[in-house]
């Protein structure tokens, strides 16, 4: 439209130049027709809008099937919130719209199952059947029947029941209710997935976070006092420049020579940490405290008079 008038405001110009009174009267009719053709595409797009108002929730859940069954689905495959607002509540879409070509949360449901049919994944839909809507105020319930057939080629029926609320831009589905299916509820589904996808991103985050490391390299160090001597396992903690951490231990046959030995990765270094052996059976908890080493019980628990130093060779400070 920008372009339009520029190319007629030129012709305004050059008309103007000539002293043509025509071409002011024919720029006056032009004008006067492109008000009319806004006018008419403005009626037209507010008589869209008013029928999307006023489309009685039964049609919105059934055009949602139909787009749906076209693989053109608004819940999987929007691209923006526009599009999924045309039939979402807005409260609904805060929940689950994470932003990018499609939400990822939905995604993740469609693994087990599709939601708007509420059959698992091994089953095909063969159909749907959308009730009268039941209406109360500004909310209404719509009654689906879907006709489907399990993995075994047995037909069977499931049914929903869709939850709408009325905004300003019309009826909106609000929650899709099932039987023994998704956790009874969309909406229900939704937020069980959050909380578990928290307690995961948690885990993580627990899994890759590290402290701050007492030193670069490799020490050595004896919790056991008792066990402390010649021929006795020679424990040692390993960090390298990238904070990743190992535990090990050397023992040297004290009949024969041989050495027995093996490392244990722990990965990001963490204050506490287990080291479990298998070439010696045997599993210790520690915990680091600046230049200190201490074993913790079962509890992780420091144990009395287990503190050693670190040391940079393998021959324990006191061992002959």
């Amino acid at each position: 439209m920008k372009y339009t008038n520029y190319i007629l405001t030129i012709a305004f110009l050059a008309f103007s130049i000539s002293c043509s009174t025509t071409a002011n009267g024919n720029q006056t009719s032009v004008l006067s027709q492109n008000a009319a053709d806004s006018g008419t595409a403005s009626s037209l797009a507010n008589n869209e809008t008013s029928e999307a108002q006023t489309a009685a929730p039964e049609a919105v859940v059934r055009e949602l099937y139909k787009l749906h069954n076209a693989d053109k689905s608004p819940l999987y495959k929007a691209k923006n919130r526009v599009e999924m607002e045309k039939f979402f509540a807005k409260d609904f879409v805060n929940l689950i719209w994470v932003g990018g070509s499609e939400p990822n949360l939905m995604n993740k449901l469609a693994i087990e199952g599709d939601v708007l049919t509420g059959i698992d994944s091994l089953s095909q839909s063969e159909g749907e059947n959308v009730g009268k809507a039941e209406i109360n105020g500004s909310k209404a319930t719509v009654p689906v029947t879907i006709n489907a057939v399990d993995e075994e080629k047995k037909k069977y029926k499931n049914t929903l029941n869709y939850e709408l609320v009325k905004e300003s831009t019309g009826w909106r589905v609000a929650d899709i209710k099932y039987d023994g299916f998704y956790s009874n509820s969309l909406i229900g589904t939704i937020k069980n997935m959050q909380a578990e996808g928290k307690k995961i991103d948690k885990e993580i985050d627990e899994e890759f976070r590290s402290d701050k490391p007492p030193f670069v390299g490799k020490r050595w160090f004896t919790t056991d006092k008792e066990g402390s001597g010649t021929g006795t396992p020679q424990f040692y903690l390993k960090i390298n420049e990238n904070n990743y951490a190992f535990c090990g231990f050397m023992q040297t046959n004290q009949a024969d020579g041989e050495v027995t030995q093996e490392e244990v990765p722990l990965g990001l270094f963490k204050n506490k940490f287990d080291c479990n052996f298998t070439k010696i059976d045997e599993k210790h908890s520690y915990q680091v405290k600046g230049n200190f080493i201490y074993e913790l019980d079962k509890n992780k628990k420091i144990i009395e008079d287990s503190q050693s130093e670190f040391y940079e060779d393998n021959l324990i400070k006191g061992q002959n």
